[in-house]
């Protein structure tokens, strides 16, 4: 069974799952489940997909995931609206902002901090957006950001 084509939530580009993925894709649809993340072969972020209708729109929009400002994490930072009050948050380090522009200010002060930071993220009107792809240096040079 060939796997359908699926939209990134992160980069927004198309890709069809391959290999393990495809597999995993397949038996997710055979057991009729809902919810699965696979990675995009070219952001290399996790994006959601539902099995059941692959490529139907979501019924509402999703928030777009940032790279986690907190010094030393390369997390994602997104917005947790099971929570009341909902919040912005990064299940890797466990840091929360209450709103999007305390997140873009802690994104901002990071940058300052960390210069390496700015290459990481994309300056929009209303706020930050992440940038596509990440550098390839990001990982490292964060794990470089404990000893400063």
């Amino acid at each position: 069974m060939t796997s359908p084509e699926l939209r990134c939530d992160h980069c927004e580009a198309t890709f069809v799952a391959e290999g393990p993925q495809a597999a995993l894709f397949a038996r997710s649809r055979a057991k009729g489940m809902r919810f699965l993340m696979l990675d995009c072969p070219h952001c290399l972020h996790g994006t959601a997909v539902d099995p059941a209708a692959p490529g139907q729109p979501r019924a509402a929009p999703r928030l777009p995931e940032l790279p986690c400002p907190a010094r030393a994490c390369t997390g994602v930072a997104c917005f947790v609206d099971t929570l009341a009050p909902p919040v912005w948050g990064c299940g890797s380090c466990g840091d929360t902002w209450p709103d999007r522009a305390t997140l873009d200010a802690a994104i901002a002060a990071a940058i300052a901090r960390f210069p390496w930071r700015a290459g990481a993220y994309v300056r929009a009107a209303d706020g930050y957006r992440a940038a596509a792809p990440l550098p390839a240096r990001y990982p490292d040079d964060v794990a470089t950001e404990w000893a400063a």
